[in-house]
């Protein structure tokens, strides 16, 4: 995770979360915004209807307050 902040110059804590291959997962996201980086499968978010699908690029988010990961979905999610 360090080697993630170093590279973006961000200094927030960096975490990883996943959901199983089976089940779709609810996750709370940090108070003051934070950056979503999608390694595999997709997301949605509390405000939005869509669905996230692209992996690899940091989506910062500002308003959302849960981030629901797809079956065998996983992100890192770094606070502001």
């Amino acid at each position: 995770m360090a080697n993630y902040r170093k590279q973006l110059k961000m200094a927030g804590d960096a975490k990883y979360e996943a959901a199983p291959e089976k089940n779709e997962r609810v996750i709370a996201l940090p108070a003051g915004g934070c950056v979503v980086f999608l390694i595999q499968g997709n997301f949605t978010l509390d405000d939005s209807s869509g669905s996230i699908r692209e992996s690899g690029v940091g989506h910062v988010i500002e308003v959302s307050k849960t981030l629901n990961l797809g079956k065998a979905a996983a992100v890192v999610i770094i606070s502001s």
